[in-house]
This record gives C-alpha cells, structure tokens and sequence, in this order.
C-alpha cells in the first residue's frame, strides 16, 4: 500500500492507523490508504448526520447482497433510520470512501451490549461487562453494490481493529 503517516503520526497498530495519511475532514480525523486493493483513494472516517441517507442507501445494497444469496439477515428493516441515527450520534457509525465516494459503512463501538453479558457455554479472557466493557463491537458491515469485490470490506475491519488498538482493547 502506498499509505505513510504525517509527521507526528506513529507508525503501527498501536497508533491506529497502521502507518496511514492522517488528515482533516469536515473537523475530524480522517485516515487515508493509497493503492488499497481495488480501491483507489480510500478515506476512513465517521458519519455525520448529513450521511444517514448515504449510510442507508449502502445499507439497503447490503439487505439486497445478502438476499441474493439466500441469506435472511437484514431481510425485515433491520437496520432501519433509527439505529443508524443512534449510532451516528454516539459517534460510532463509520464511512469509506473511495476517491470522495462513500463505498462502505460499519458501526465500531466501544459502550458494551448487555447481550454480550451472558455467553452460554464460554467465558470472556478478561474481566467485562456492559457496565465496564473491555471489548468492542462491530456491526452493519455494508458494501455498496458498485463497490463489491473490491476489498472495501476487508478494509473497514482493518480499520475496525484500528480503533481497538486506540482504544487499548487489542
């Protein structure tokens, strides 16, 4: 890849950007990778409330993907407006984009799920809770149907255990 920090941006996981451009945009951070894949130009960056439509237009390609192959996750309006509404606004819903255009969406979150309090037949490695969570969490994965194949995928959970590493939990 062609990525290369900043100056004053480490270079590894632990920075969390695995040696990626770091710049501004729309007032926060964005990480940026060169030559990625099949990606030209990919930024990483939070969604705002201007990218809900973006962000359920991805969505509804991804409802769509997984239909196609049979698969009835996402398949009665789940994510609907509202979770991603949430999830914007906790700070935790994601966007790549490929030369300025959104490809792929994700929701990274740090806050614990009190669902992931009870694990039947297995136990955490280290001391957690939704309380107190030492884990993060990602959901809606999404690709747009133009960018499939592409690795943008791939992508956004590089970058999902990115925001681990920043957050201490890797």
């Amino acid at each position: 890849s062609g990525a290369s920090p900043t100056s004053g941006c480490c270079d590894g996981p632990a920075c969390g950007t695995g040696g990626a451009r770091r710049a501004k945009h729309a007032g926060q951070v964005t990480y940026r990778v060169s030559g990625r894949g099949g990606l030209d130009d990919v930024d990483f960056r939070k969604a705002g409330e201007q990218d809900i439509d973006v962000v359920m237009g991805i969505l509804a390609d991804g409802r769509a993907a997984l239909k196609a192959l049979g698969i009835d996750q996402w398949q009665g309006g789940y994510p609907h407006r509202a979770v991603v509404e949430g999830d914007v606004a906790r700070g935790e819903s994601y966007l790549a984009e490929d030369a300025g255009e959104a490809v792929a969406t994700v929701m990274v979150g740090f806050s614990g799920e009190r669902i992931y309090d009870g694990i039947v037949g297995g136990a955490w490695l280290t001391d957690s809770s939704a309380t107190d969570p030492s884990y993060g969490v990602v959901h809606r994965v999404a690709v747009s149907l133009a960018h499939r194949g592409r690795g943008a995928a791939s992508f956004l959970l590089e970058q999902a255990e990115a925001l681990t590493w920043q957050e201490g939990l890797a």
